[in-house]
């Protein structure tokens, strides 16, 4: 199985400065992860909106040997598919449609995107069913441009406390749609702190076409590397294996960690994520 990183683990840092340090770890696959800044319209590490940036890093990628496999698009309470304000759910798929503009330039295949960033409470139960239509006309738009452009789409299971967060609201969003190029990208971290991985990809099964790949203590959205928290790593890889994912296993730590530690980190995190996937496989 390929095992791929998401360049969260460098956030505060250049794309086009410290992409190689993946390729000298081991890494062949990555995933870009960008978030609007929080007094800013525009986003850091990746700008997505800027082409001579975009062509710029498809030529660096192809200089290291690196493939694209995803982008997770941004999200923030601007940037939601399920919000109410129409003007602002609208502006958040034209962004979406550019993204995959930007990942199909790339080479990449999937956009992973977060189903809404709304928190549930006694107050908003009234609203949920108004966040669900808003989340499933925005799929809609977003899958009828990824079949064109050739992009799978695939909509991240979240936090417990979120709307969405339980597996089968999820599952329930993702099946009003008939379609190839929609799925769900399984994230471990998050899955630990609900329902469990196990039942997370029980529940999911071929509806998986993305991983987002962390531990934790079952307690915080930590995104530790793997062996680091609580997750059963032999019972999710079989039944990964059992609901036949092909995919790659796209590691999303979010680790702070000083420059000077970065290489070595990152070959540490590779030469062990390969030992458990081949141990496994």
């Amino acid at each position: 199985m390929e095992i791929g990183i998401s360049t969260g683990i460098i956030y505060n840092y250049d794309l086009l400065e410290k992409i190689f340090l993946f390729k000298e770890a081991g890494f062949d696959s990555i995933e870009i992860c960008f978030n609007p800044r929080l007094n800013k319209d525009n986003f850091y590490q990746f700008d997505y909106q800027n082409w001579i940036y975009v062509y710029e890093l498809r030529d660096r990628l192809k200089e290291l040997g690196l493939k694209i496999h995803s982008i997770h698009a941004p999200y923030s309470s601007t940037f939601d598919i399920s919000g109410l304000n129409e003007q602002q759910r609208i502006n958040t798929v034209n962004e979406i449609r550019n993204i995959i503009d930007v990942l199909r330039v790339l080479d990449g295949s999937v956009v992973v995107l977060h189903p809404t960033i709304k928190e549930m409470s006694e107050n908003n139960f009234g609203e949920r069913g108004k966040w669900f239509k808003q989340a499933t006309e925005s799929l809609r738009d977003i899958i009828v441009y990824g079949e064109k452009k050739g992009i799978k789409i695939a909509v991240e299971n979240l936090l417990p406390h979120l709307f969405f967060g339980d597996l089968n609201d999820l599952l329930n969003l993702v099946n009003q749609f008939d379609s190839e190029n929609l799925g769900i990208c399984l994230d471990t971290s998050h899955a630990n702190l609900g329902a469990g991985t196990l039942e997370a990809v029980r529940k999911f099964g071929q509806k998986i076409n993305s991983l987002h790949i962390s531990d934790n203590y079952g307690k915080k959205d930590d995104h530790f590397p793997v062996g680091e928290g609580t997750v059963n790593w032999d019972e999710f890889l079989s039944e990964l294996r059992r609901v036949n994912f092909k995919g790659v296993f796209m590691l999303e730590i979010l680790k702070e960690v000083r420059e000077e530690e970065l290489p070595l980190m990152l070959k540490k995190i590779y030469k062990n994520t390969r030992k458990l996937v081949e141990g496994i496989l």
